[in-house]
């Protein structure tokens, strides 16, 4: 009887490993493993990802971010007046291993089921050949259609009844994608492509800067016996309402090169969406994918002149697609008049790049007196 048990338990286990794929839920295995070790807990039947929302939200989610309409030309070639050279530049090594530290291990894989773990056990002699693979499809702008396949998982948003979607692509995507990025950043930072008020998805910024400089600005007002008047504003779908053909236009005005403009492109323009809610591939054309590696810096570029026309008076917080603004005065009628003011200049410019009547979907007014 005992050899029979362990015989069955055997067969059972490899059985239940062989059924595991990167959509099984990471709760239902360690407690399954748990249970092989004899240990009495309580798991979930099926390897499925347990998802609370029901499929009608998830298809209603969906329908937003693949619309029977597209808003992007996938056959335009922006003209680029002054292409900068250093963005075709071949990545080193030291460049691919510095963007392949910064990946966690357990980080989630895409539709190949290769994680970073794997990527990161590989030898001296691939890790050179995978960059020399890297390096030639930046120069010849031609990329795999797999890394356009993304499996897409929906999470709750904190306030609100809506869902999050979160990308999943592949991980030697996401690799090249961060070399791109990284680059990017660097210059984008060096030549100051983004505004001071912005401090989403810098290094050495964070949301704590924007709270110590409305801090700061208050102390100092109430000191000197005046107000402060403050609007906290968030943009309605901001990734995935950017409009690609604006973004393209933005970054080759700003004179980055045609093959990493045509890489940004391929990644953005068409996506394939899978979910686990049904077997059906769904086309995305629209917005920069949330989960990608990218999308934060480009989103970031993208509106990096919204709050031009506003008045001086008036400051600006940024941390990606939250803004602050407020003002200091005296007079509590004109700072309110300045700040509805100043609202309608960020709601045309934000409208411009959207193409649509009224991006702001939150206003809230907070006098600080």
């Amino acid at each position: 009887m005992k050899a029979l048990l362990k015989r069955k338990k055997k067969e059972c286990f490899r059985s239940f490993a062989s059924s595991l794929n990167f959509r099984s839920n990471p709760s239902h295995v360690w407690n399954s493993c748990k249970i092989f070790k004899n240990k009495w807990v309580n798991t979930k039947p099926g390897g499925i990802s347990n998802n609370a929302h029901t499929p009608a939200n998830i298809e209603k989610a969906l329908n937003k971010l693949c619309p029977p309409w597209s808003l992007t030309d996938p056959a335009s070639t922006p003209t680029i007046a002054d292409e900068i050279q250093f963005f075709n530049e071949r990545f080193s090594f030291q460049e691919f291993n510095t963007a392949l530290a910064s990946k966690r291990e357990s980080s989630a894989s895409g539709m190949d089921g290769i994680g970073f773990d794997t990527i990161k056990s590989l030898s001296m002699k691939y890790k050179l050949l995978l960059l020399d693979i890297y390096n030639e499809m930046l120069s010849q702008a031609s990329f795999p259609d797999s890394w356009r396949d993304v499996f897409m998982i929906f999470i709750g948003k904190p306030s609100g009844p809506g869902l999050r979607p979160i990308s999943l692509t592949s991980c030697f995507c996401k690799l090249f994608e961060t070399l791109v990025r990284n680059r990017l950043q660097w210059y984008a930072e060096v030549h100051h492509w983004l505004p001071r008020s912005q401090h989403g998805f810098r290094k050495g910024l964070s949301c704590s800067d924007n709270l110590t400089n409305l801090l700061l600005k208050t102390e100092e007002a109430f000191l000197t016996g005046r107000e402060v008047f403050a609007a906290f504003l968030d943009v309605e779908g901001a990734f995935d309402n950017v409009n690609i053909d604006i973004l393209i236009d933005k970054l080759a005005s700003l004179g980055c090169s045609l093959n990493t403009i045509l890489f940004i492109k391929f990644i953005t323009h068409e996506r394939f969406i899978h979910t686990e809610i049904d077997g059906l591939k769904r086309r995305s054309c629209r917005g920069v994918p949330q989960g990608s590696v990218l999308s934060p810096l480009l989103y970031a570029i993208y509106v990096a002149s919204v709050t031009e026309g506003l008045p001086a008076c008036v400051h600006v917080s940024q941390f990606a697609d939250d803004l602050a603004i407020f003002t200091v005065s005296g007079d509590s009628g004109c700072s309110i008049t300045t700040l509805e003011h100043s609202i309608s200049t960020l709601d045309q410019n934000l409208g411009w790049a959207w193409s649509q009547d009224r991006p702001l979907k939150n206003k809230n007014f907070h006098p600080f007196q």
